[in-house]
């Protein structure tokens, strides 16, 4: 889903396979531009393990909760970035 109007910036993903393999999991995005700098949030949480092997590729992983957050701004010519991960299991 993608936000619109005031909520714009946002965006929510979620469901037993976002990617192949995954667990069962939410994704929020949220971008917004503050004054010159463009600013973007991610959370992602699996919100139950997969109990099942459907392949010899796909092992699944530990139940986990991800957070990213990333600052970016240009000065002329020259660009600007910044972010930071976080990530731990989730009990």
């Amino acid at each position: 889903m993608e936000g619109k109007k005031a909520t714009k910036g946002f965006k929510l993903a979620f469901g037993p396979e976002l990617w192949w393999g995954a667990n069962p999991a939410v994704l929020l995005k949220y971008t917004r531009k503050l004054a010159k700098f463009d600013i973007t949030g991610m959370f992602h949480e699996d919100i139950a393990q997969r109990s099942g092997l459907q392949s010899s590729f796909a092992v699944p992983t530990p139940k986990t909760r991800k957070a990213a957050l990333s600052v970016s701004r240009k000065f002329g010519s020259f660009g600007f970035d910044l972010g930071g991960l976080w990530a731990g299991a989730a009990t």
